[in-house]
Protein backbone atom coordinates (compact mmCIF):
# COMPACT_ATOMS: atom_id res chain seq x y z
CA UNK A 1 0.00 0.00 0.00
CA UNK A 2 1.49 3.17 -1.16
CA UNK A 3 1.40 6.37 1.14
CA UNK A 4 -0.16 9.61 0.01
CA UNK A 5 1.80 12.42 0.03
CA UNK A 6 1.02 15.57 2.02
CA UNK A 7 0.76 18.45 0.73
CA UNK A 8 1.86 21.54 2.76
CA UNK A 9 -0.62 23.13 4.51
CA UNK A 10 -1.87 26.43 3.16
CA UNK A 11 -1.87 29.36 5.96
CA UNK A 12 -4.90 31.22 5.71
CA UNK A 13 -4.66 34.99 5.33
CA UNK A 14 -3.71 36.82 8.43
CA UNK A 15 -6.45 39.10 9.51
CA UNK A 16 -6.41 42.59 10.98
CA UNK A 17 -7.98 40.88 13.85
CA UNK A 18 -5.11 38.53 14.14
CA UNK A 19 -2.55 41.55 13.95
CA UNK A 20 -3.93 43.34 16.63
CA UNK A 21 -4.11 40.13 19.45
CA UNK A 22 -0.65 39.74 18.75
CA UNK A 23 0.47 43.28 18.76
CA UNK A 24 -0.96 43.91 22.34
CA UNK A 25 -0.05 40.52 23.52
CA UNK A 26 3.36 40.57 22.35
CA UNK A 27 4.45 44.63 21.43
CA UNK A 28 5.84 43.32 18.23
CA UNK A 29 8.02 44.94 15.96
CA UNK A 30 6.26 48.32 14.23
CA UNK A 31 7.52 47.25 10.49
CA UNK A 32 4.82 44.71 10.65
CA UNK A 33 2.34 48.02 10.26
CA UNK A 34 4.33 49.80 8.32
CA UNK A 35 4.64 47.48 5.72
CA UNK A 36 1.04 47.32 5.26
CA UNK A 37 -0.40 49.67 2.32
CA UNK A 38 -3.64 50.58 4.48
CA UNK A 39 -2.91 52.99 7.23
CA UNK A 40 -5.60 51.52 8.73
CA UNK A 41 -3.96 50.07 11.41
CA UNK A 42 -1.29 53.11 12.14
CA UNK A 43 -2.93 53.89 15.63
CA UNK A 44 -1.65 51.23 17.14
CA UNK A 45 2.37 51.87 16.33
CA UNK A 46 2.59 53.58 19.78
CA UNK A 47 1.36 50.37 21.59
CA UNK A 48 4.53 48.13 20.09
CA UNK A 49 8.21 47.78 20.83
CA UNK A 50 10.06 50.50 20.73
CA UNK A 51 9.62 54.61 21.35
CA UNK A 52 6.41 55.91 21.47
CA UNK A 53 7.14 59.16 20.51
CA UNK A 54 8.68 58.10 17.27
CA UNK A 55 6.43 55.22 16.83
CA UNK A 56 3.54 58.55 16.60
CA UNK A 57 5.91 59.99 14.82
CA UNK A 58 5.84 56.73 11.90
CA UNK A 59 2.14 56.44 12.59
CA UNK A 60 1.27 60.33 11.48
CA UNK A 61 3.65 59.83 8.44
CA UNK A 62 1.97 57.25 7.15
CA UNK A 63 -1.70 58.42 7.85
CA UNK A 64 -1.10 61.94 6.07
CA UNK A 65 0.90 60.03 2.91
CA UNK A 66 -1.59 57.49 2.47
CA UNK A 67 -3.13 57.87 -0.82
CA UNK A 68 -7.13 58.77 -1.49
CA UNK A 69 -7.59 55.47 -2.64
CA UNK A 70 -6.29 53.97 0.91
CA UNK A 71 -8.05 57.01 3.06
CA UNK A 72 -10.03 59.57 2.55
CA UNK A 73 -9.38 63.04 4.17
CA UNK A 74 -12.39 62.16 6.70
CA UNK A 75 -10.69 59.14 7.21
CA UNK A 76 -7.22 60.05 8.27
CA UNK A 77 -8.27 63.11 10.31
CA UNK A 78 -10.24 59.74 12.02
CA UNK A 79 -7.09 57.48 12.10
CA UNK A 80 -4.70 60.61 13.56
CA UNK A 81 -7.72 60.73 16.27
CA UNK A 82 -7.47 57.32 16.87
CA UNK A 83 -3.67 57.81 17.11
CA UNK A 84 -3.62 60.59 19.81
CA UNK A 85 -6.10 58.85 21.57
CA UNK A 86 -4.28 55.40 21.76
CA UNK A 87 -0.82 57.42 22.27
CA UNK A 88 -2.27 58.94 25.54
CA UNK A 89 -2.06 55.68 27.14
CA UNK A 90 1.70 55.35 26.71
CA UNK A 91 2.91 58.43 26.50
CA UNK A 92 2.87 61.29 29.51
CA UNK A 93 3.67 64.60 27.81
CA UNK A 94 0.70 66.55 27.52
CA UNK A 95 2.05 69.26 25.12
CA UNK A 96 3.17 66.39 22.77
CA UNK A 97 -0.41 64.74 22.64
CA UNK A 98 -1.68 68.55 22.02
CA UNK A 99 0.69 68.77 19.01
CA UNK A 100 -1.33 66.00 17.87
CA UNK A 101 -4.31 67.45 18.32
CA UNK A 102 -3.34 71.01 16.53
CA UNK A 103 -2.45 68.89 13.65
CA UNK A 104 -5.86 67.33 13.12
CA UNK A 105 -7.56 70.55 13.37
CA UNK A 106 -5.55 71.68 10.52
CA UNK A 107 -7.21 68.80 8.22
CA UNK A 108 -10.69 70.75 8.49
CA UNK A 109 -13.77 69.90 10.29
CA UNK A 110 -13.05 66.57 12.48
CA UNK A 111 -16.31 64.75 14.04
CA UNK A 112 -15.09 63.73 17.22
CA UNK A 113 -12.10 66.50 17.98
CA UNK A 114 -15.13 69.01 17.46
CA UNK A 115 -17.41 66.81 19.49
CA UNK A 116 -14.61 66.99 22.58
CA UNK A 117 -14.13 70.69 21.65
CA UNK A 118 -17.64 71.52 21.69
CA UNK A 119 -18.07 68.97 24.96
CA UNK A 120 -15.20 70.95 26.67
CA UNK A 121 -16.39 74.60 25.77
CA UNK A 122 -19.98 73.52 27.06
CA UNK A 123 -18.40 72.25 30.55
CA UNK A 124 -16.85 74.96 30.69
CA UNK A 125 -19.39 77.12 29.98
CA UNK A 126 -21.68 75.87 32.24
CA UNK A 127 -18.85 76.03 35.36
CA UNK A 128 -18.61 79.48 34.39
CA UNK A 129 -22.19 79.94 34.98
CA UNK A 130 -22.24 78.13 38.36
CA UNK A 131 -19.29 79.99 39.69
CA UNK A 132 -20.73 83.60 38.42
CA UNK A 133 -24.33 82.74 40.29
CA UNK A 134 -22.71 81.68 43.05
CA UNK A 135 -19.94 85.05 43.38
CA UNK A 136 -23.11 86.99 42.09
CA UNK A 137 -25.39 85.71 45.24
CA UNK A 138 -22.65 85.73 47.63
CA UNK A 139 -21.82 89.71 46.60
CA UNK A 140 -25.63 90.63 46.49
CA UNK A 141 -25.98 88.99 50.10
CA UNK A 142 -22.90 91.28 51.18
CA UNK A 143 -24.60 93.86 49.53
CA UNK A 144 -27.47 93.57 51.16
CA UNK A 145 -26.09 93.06 54.63
CA UNK A 146 -24.47 96.65 54.07
CA UNK A 147 -27.43 98.02 53.82
CA UNK A 148 -28.67 96.10 56.39
CA UNK A 149 -26.57 97.80 58.77
CA UNK A 150 -26.87 101.24 56.98
CA UNK A 151 -30.60 101.63 57.42
CA UNK A 152 -30.24 99.93 60.97
CA UNK A 153 -27.93 103.00 62.29
CA UNK A 154 -29.93 105.50 60.63
CA UNK A 155 -33.09 104.41 62.11
CA UNK A 156 -31.55 104.39 65.60
CA UNK A 157 -29.24 107.12 65.78
CA UNK A 158 -30.06 109.28 62.49
CA UNK A 159 -27.60 110.36 60.42
CA UNK A 160 -24.34 108.34 60.06
CA UNK A 161 -21.34 109.55 59.12
CA UNK A 162 -20.96 109.93 55.36
CA UNK A 163 -17.04 107.33 55.08
CA UNK A 164 -19.29 104.74 56.95
CA UNK A 165 -20.51 103.33 53.19
CA UNK A 166 -16.70 102.70 52.29
CA UNK A 167 -15.52 101.66 55.43
CA UNK A 168 -18.57 98.78 55.09
CA UNK A 169 -17.51 98.03 51.25
CA UNK A 170 -13.99 97.40 53.25
CA UNK A 171 -15.37 94.62 54.43
CA UNK A 172 -15.59 90.79 52.22
CA UNK A 173 -16.32 88.17 54.48
CA UNK A 174 -20.12 87.50 54.82
CA UNK A 175 -20.22 86.64 58.71
CA UNK A 176 -18.50 89.86 59.67
CA UNK A 177 -21.24 91.69 57.76
CA UNK A 178 -23.51 89.15 59.62
CA UNK A 179 -22.05 89.92 62.93
CA UNK A 180 -22.10 94.18 62.23
CA UNK A 181 -25.99 93.83 61.58
CA UNK A 182 -26.19 92.23 64.79
CA UNK A 183 -23.94 94.88 66.63
CA UNK A 184 -26.00 97.97 64.58
CA UNK A 185 -29.03 96.21 66.06
CA UNK A 186 -28.06 96.20 69.61
CA UNK A 187 -24.94 98.15 70.13
CA UNK A 188 -25.35 101.79 72.97
CA UNK A 189 -24.64 104.13 70.56
CA UNK A 190 -23.12 105.17 67.18
CA UNK A 191 -19.31 105.56 68.83
CA UNK A 192 -19.69 102.59 70.26
CA UNK A 193 -20.53 100.75 66.69
CA UNK A 194 -17.49 102.41 64.82
CA UNK A 195 -15.45 101.57 67.37
CA UNK A 196 -16.14 97.90 66.91
CA UNK A 197 -16.24 98.19 63.16
CA UNK A 198 -12.39 99.28 63.54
Amino acid sequence: MARRKRSPAKKPPVSYDQIIKSILQKHEDPQIILKLKSPGLAPLLPLMAGNPKELVQKAQDKIKKAPENRASTETKRELLTALNVLAGSVIRDKIFLRRIISEIGTMGENYVVDYFVSKGKAIGLLEGKKKGLKEGHYKGTRDEARKGILKVLTKRFGIVPKDLPTKLAGVKELNRLEDLLVEAAVCKDLKAFLRGLG
